[in-house]
């Protein structure tokens, strides 16, 4: 297998769902042949970085028990919502 990666869903309702974004990340990382850890889905808001799931993620890579973490945003697996606030997230 390739890289260790952790999957992320994140929709900010609950009438939204996170089951296309996991979809769409599962076969990107099998494509890629990542090796997934988790998937971790939640539901708030993307300003906010005290979220539950994306503090088990920080976790995993803070110990490097991932490579990467892999978001879908706008329905394709890019990272630019998690590079929005770089700053931020570094000293969580």
């Amino acid at each position: 297998m390739g890289q260790r990666a952790a999957l992320y869903c994140r929709v900010s309702t609950a009438d939204q769902s996170c089951a296309r974004q996991e979809r769409d990340l599962t076969d990107f990382a099998a494509r890629a042949g990542h090796e997934v850890v988790g998937v971790f889905k939640e539901t708030a808001s993307g300003a906010k970085l005290d979220r539950a799931e994306r503090k088990k993620v920080m976790a995993l890579a803070q110990r490097r028990e991932i490579d990467q973490v892999t978001a879908s945003i706008g329905g394709s697996p890019l990272p630019p919502r998690l590079r929005r606030s770089t700053a931020a997230s570094a000293n969580n």
